[in-house]
């Protein structure tokens, strides 16, 4: 029998090109004004060396400290301790108008559970405590915590919250302020939700906030987390198998200690 002779394969594999070691090694691009983009790590071990790894490592590392300096000068001004529950601040952000008479004070609450604001128009004569007594008066909340209220605008404490706008020399079209004070513990509640887009949604909130801030608060949450819940659903709360009106405080649901157990149901309001 004859042999099978096998002839040699015509495919020939091309050889790569050799590096161009005179090339420019592309630099990571940032995101400009609005914040920095995390690197790319992945195409930036395709660099020819380590060094420009290392490199986008330490200005990611420097931009996120850089990013969270007002946070760390704002919580050691106000000696706030995360994670006390008798510890609030609120911030009220004023906005010049065109006249340099009325201002615009927005405040809100920063640290609380539910996210409350109120915007109150004033005169620059005004003492900011006329801000915050207006959002006291719009969210419900408890009066006495305001005693002993301090202010710290643009890192400089205020010895007073009756200092008014035009005592703050605000030159640029507004300033962040920030009001700290105290809820003591026994004025807040911690509220457990239940519903059909949440099995348990807990808020830690004062004893006067009202049912309806509860639900807006549930409705956002809801649909951020399932982009489904619209403004064109009604909800409707239970409380020990009775439906109650939104229109209600907390505390008038009679809660046993610090805890309160809320059913919450939905229907097209169409």
């Amino acid at each position: 029998m004859a042999a099978t002779h096998h002839e040699p394969s015509s495919l020939s594999i091309p050889e790569a090109d050799p590096p161009n070691r005179n090339a420019i090694t592309p630099e990571p691009e940032w995101l400009d004004g609005s914040g920095l983009e995390k690197p790319d790590v992945r195409s930036l071990e395709r660099f020819s060396g380590k060094s420009e790894l290392d490199d986008a490592k330490r200005a990611a590392a420097f931009q996120q400290r850089r990013a969270s300096t007002w946070e760390s000068r704002l919580e050691s001004e106000l000696e706030i301790v995360k994670g006390e529950r008798d510890r609030l601040y609120a911030t009220l952000e004023t906005i010049l108008e065109s006249d340099d008479n009325d201002v615009l004070v927005k405040t809100s609450f920063e640290n609380l559970d539910i996210g409350l604001s109120t915007v109150v128009l004033i005169k620059r004569n005004d003492p900011l405590s006329v801000a915050l007594d207006g959002f006291w008066r719009r969210n419900g909340l408890p009066h006495d915590v305001k005693h002993g209220v301090s202010y710290v605008c643009e890192g400089h404490k205020l010895h007073s919250p009756d200092q008014t706008v035009k005592d703050l020399s605000i030159t640029a079209r507004g300033a962040r302020i920030v009001a700290r004070f105290a809820i003591p513990d026994k004025q807040l509640i911690t509220v457990h939700l239940h519903g059909l887009h949440f099995e348990r949604l807990t808020f830690h909130v004062p004893r006067d906030t009202t049912l309806n801030t509860i639900t807006e608060a549930y409705t956002e949450r809801a649909h951020a987390k399932h982009q489904s819940l619209s403004s064109s659903v009604a909800l409707t709360v239970f409380h020990k198998n009775q439906p109650v009106s939104l229109d209600k405080n907390l505390k008038d649901l009679e809660p046993e200690g610090d805890q309160l157990e809320l059913f919450v149901t939905e229907a097209s309001a169409i």
